[in-house]
């Protein structure tokens, strides 16, 4: 018996086996379904679902056999996988090289006659097979090996459709942890901070003293710069690269955003006096690096009886840079951003948070005009030099809250939380334009028509908020290509171009 050799992409075989998380889960009716419909269509006894690991196969679902898994070494289905293109039949495993020493032939269960239909994912790797079994030698005919690639399809459908239920579970229940773990920490500093200023009449040295993440006591001035700090601790210094003299001189909104519109409601709110709860924010240290900040104020009166506002700064950008460095493995090769299924999966992660929180939400949908001019007269390698000019524009351009994909082909996507049309308006009239100046920068023959859905409360499912700017992207083009569209969901009025 000479076992199966390992498929040249065998490396990315396993791996795409690993990241649907389905070996040795309990079974599931869609899959059982599937073997009642290969064993009658195909009239065998016996009928699996079979996943081949690196050392053995594992059956999804079974019917006719009673174990759960094999040695791959002695695996039909491991021969099956080396062809993902056809079905692989065999008539007589007693009459087969293959197969005539097989102790599943000249044993229990005394197999004669296989038939396997790989189940293959979109980039093409062999994942196992839909296969019906007899202990009688056989055939089958060109419309039971049709129906056998259709159950093959269906399920490959199954698993990917199951892999993105997973995958938003698990999501959402780390974030959902990580919220919980953050709260009882910042209420523990709360507590803790207002304990020690009613104990010792001095918040100033209470708050420097126990605060372990940056923070900081303003009170709201009318005149420049409209704050003024009077407690900074040193981690606040560390985050912002500032001195409270130098913030108190140059002004929190004036130093730390270099775009005044960008937090301006969000400071204002701050300023006055209204309680934030874990916001995040972006900011530009004094080097010019960007940090990603978790903001909670509230109001405090201290001895003079003036009113002050505590905030409380934790500087999550490790955290935010270990998060994208573990998605490295899920990015488009070409343009550094994130592949179709990632997008899609961490859209519909924020979209379902900004449901339930009823925050705004920008989606924007870009592609490139008359990339096929520069495909056809310069050829492909020229056109892939613009989609990654045009992915590492995005990426420069967005921020680490947002997200930012590529669909396929010359297809872009940008989704912005928390921002209605105001902001949507002044960051992407403002990415257009970086795009036209390295698209001119260039001398490429190409634009870019955008179209922006704006969803100022609850969004809708993904898939529909995608349809929504794809629309308006189809507007810019018959517009006259190379502009943005604007749209409000639901509709408010009329779409706006510029």
């Amino acid at each position: 018996m000479k076992p199966a050799p390992f498929p040249e992409n065998e490396t990315a075989r396993l791996r795409a086996l690993r990241e649907l998380a389905v070996l040795d889960t309990p079974p599931e009716t869609a899959f059982d379904d599937i073997t009642t419909l290969a064993a009658h269509i195909c009239r065998r006894p016996i009928a699996l679902v079979s996943l081949v690991n690196a050392d053995r196969q594992w059956f999804k679902s079974r019917r006719g056999l009673d174990v759960e898994e094999t040695p791959r070494d002695v695996a039909f289905c491991a021969h099956a996988i080396l062809n993902p293109g056809e079905v692989m039949v065999v008539p007589d495993a007693q009459r087969d090289e293959r197969f005539a020493d097989n102790p599943l032939v000249t044993g229990a269960p005394h197999l004669r006659f296989y038939a396997g239909a790989p189940i293959v994912t979109a980039g093409g790797e062999a994942l196992g097979t839909v296969c019906v079994l007899d202990r009688e030698p056989g055939e089958l005919n060109p419309t039971e090996i049709e129906a056998l690639n259709a159950l093959a399809r269906q399920t490959m459908d199954q698993l990917e459709s199951r892999r993105g239920e997973v995958a938003l579970l698990r999501s959402e229940l780390e974030n959902a942890r990580y919220q919980v773990k953050t709260h009882e920490a910042n209420l523990l500093r709360h507590e803790q901070i207002q304990k020690a200023l009613r104990a010792e009449h001095s918040f100033r040295q209470a708050v420097i003293e126990l605060a372990t993440e940056g923070v900081c006591v303003f009170r709201s001035v009318a005149s420049h710069p409209f704050m003024e700090f009077t407690v900074w601790n040193k981690r606040m210094t560390e985050i912002t690269g500032y001195t409270m003299d130098e913030i108190n001189r140059l002004g929190w909104l004036q130093s730390l955003y270099p775009d005044p519109d960008v937090k301006q409601r969000a400071l204002e709110r701050m300023r006055k006096g209204e309680d934030l709860r874990f916001e995040r924010w972006e900011i530009r240290r004094a080097d010019g690096s960007k940090r990603a900040l978790s903001v909670s104020t509230s109001r405090l009166t201290s001895a003079d009886g003036l009113e002050h506002v505590l905030a409380l700064m934790h500087d999550f950008t490790e955290e935010e840079n270990f998060r994208r460095e573990a998605m490295l493995g899920r990015k488009d090769p070409l343009t550094g951003v994130m592949n179709r299924r990632v997008f899609k999966e961490e859209t519909a992660m924020l979209l379902n948070l900004a449901s339930r929180t009823e925050s705004p939400s920008a989606l924007g949908f870009l592609d490139v005009d008359d990339l096929k001019i520069i495909n056809d007269t310069m050829g492909h390698t020229e056109g892939d030099r613009v989609l990654e000019s045009v992915g590492a524009a995005l990426t420069e351009s967005t921020r680490c809250t947002d997200i930012v994909g590529r669909l396929g082909g010359d297809e872009f996507v940008i989704l912005l939380p928390n921002t209605g049309l105001a902001g949507a308006k002044v960051f992407f009239d403002r990415l257009h334009k970086r795009l036209q100046d390295v698209i001119r920068d260039h001398g490429w023959s190409v634009g870019m028509s955008v179209g922006v859905a704006v969803f100022p409360a609850k969004p809708p499912r993904e898939t529909d908020a995608l349809g929504y700017a794809d629309r308006l992207m189809y507007e810019a083009k018959k517009s006259g290509k190379n502009r943005v569209v604007y749209g409000e969901f639901p509709v408010r009025g009329d779409i706006q171009s510029s």
